[in-house]
């Protein structure tokens, strides 16, 4: 395999979260991981130009999985909408999350986002 070079551009996608975007009061500990994620990728931005390493994060918010059912079911409608009002009200889907790392894959122009 050839090695990362600007002429053999190399992409890497952290997984963050919506969550290391903003506070979470019930969860402040996920957040500030997610959030050393994020910082962690933009630390890393001046390896695109100079070593051919693209290094981005995707921060979705909310999505459609049995571990997210799961919590929001063990905090019942009112609390499961309260939550999800703070990310716009409404679960992604898988397919928009795998979407967006593809898009990160992909595009050339992306790199310490």
């Amino acid at each position: 395999t050839a090695s990362a070079s600007p002429a053999h551009p190399t992409a890497i996608v952290n997984v963050a979260s919506a969550g290391g975007m903003f506070p979470m009061p019930q969860a402040p500990v996920y957040s500030a991981t997610k959030a050393a994620v994020v910082l962690y990728t933009r630390s890393l931005a001046h390896l695109a130009p100079r070593k051919g390493v693209r290094v981005n994060a995707l921060c979705p918010q909310f999505t459609d999985t049995d571990l997210v059912s799961r919590q929001l079911s063990s905090v019942g409608s009112v609390g499961a909408k309260a939550i999800l009002a703070q990310t716009g009200g409404s679960l992604l889907t898988v397919e928009q999350v795998v979407d967006a790392a593809m898009e990160l894959v992909r595009d050339d122009s992306k790199a310490g986002e």
